[in-house]
């Protein structure tokens, strides 16, 4: 008992003593008071470097196409069948190549072509590997063209060479073509000659009609001849064209039967300006 009262007096006391010293030192029961601390920055990250745009992606190259072979001339005289297929898009109508092409004499041929319309075509062309090249082309009228009973322009004649001494070739050619027959009178015949230049381009140099001379039914025969001599002194021939005209058959005139004919001569001078011939007289 005496243990039991001797703790609980001891606890007592100590209580007391703990309870004075608090009153006593009241500071030190106060919290103590804490400083604002000063804000820290929050790290911020480091900009990001720029990185390069991405390359759009690249667009499939497509395989090289290998370019067309140069058209090289052979110098060997295209077919009609090359020419037709050359010429093909050069108008309507199918194309009717009229005899022969013409050799310049330099690779290149000129072709008449015919689409059963009142136009002759001349194209320049070319030969390569088994095939026809148009390297020029001009049309020529041809007027009043009769095509009854099947009839179609011809090209009796023609030449190519420096005509003008230029020192480029052209080529001249006689067209001939009917007209419609005429009561008591029959057919027409009309002859055009006609120089093409083909240098730069193809242009026509010359064109002369020659007279028209219907003798009833009969046919008309014609038979020219054309010379190149410079009649004007400057040193580039001039062209001379004397054709006759003649009837194939005997015709009454009223006195006897006879064969008619009419001669003409042509001279035209050649032009500087124009790369021509003009002017001279019939």
């Amino acid at each position: 008992m005496s243990k039991t009262l001797f703790s609980v007096v001891g606890l007592a006391a100590l209580g007391a003593a703990l309870l004075v010293a608090s009153c006593g030192n009241s500071e030190l029961a106060q919290p103590v008071p804490t400083q604002p601390t000063a804000a820290q920055p929050v790290p911020q990250p480091a900009p990001a470097t720029p990185q390069p745009a991405a390359a759009a992606p690249a667009a499939p190259v497509a395989p090289a196409v290998p370019a067309a072979p140069a058209f090289v001339r052979s110098g060997r005289a295209p077919n009609l069948g090359q020419i037709k297929q050359a010429v093909e898009g050069f108008g309507e109508g199918r194309p009717d190549v009229l005899g022969k092409p013409l050799a310049l004499g330099d690779g290149r041929f000129v072709a008449a072509v015919h689409r059963g319309k009142k136009t002759v075509q001349f194209f320049v062309v070319s030969e390569s590997g088994g095939a026809a090249q148009v390297e020029g082309s001009v049309d020529v009228k041809i007027g009043k063209y009769w095509d009854g009973d099947g009839e179609k322009p011809t090209i009796p004649a023609w030449e190519a060479g420096d005509h003008d001494a230029d020192g480029e070739p052209e080529a001249w050619a006689l067209i001939r073509f009917p007209t419609a027959p005429e009561p008591a009178v029959g057919g027409f015949t009309y002859g055009i000659y006609i120089v093409l230049d083909v240098d730069p381009t193809v242009s026509i140099a010359f064109r002369e009609q020659t007279q028209v001379l219907p003798f009833a039914a009969t046919p008309i025969e014609t038979r020219g001849r054309v010379t190149w001599k410079d009649q004007n002194g400057d040193g580039h021939p001039d062209i001379n064209i004397r054709y006759k005209e003649c009837s194939s058959q005997p015709v009454d005139d009223g006195d006897e039967w006879k064969r008619l004919c009419e001669t003409s001569n042509v001279v035209r001078h050649w032009d500087r300006a124009t790369d021509s011939w003009v002017g001279g007289k019939s």
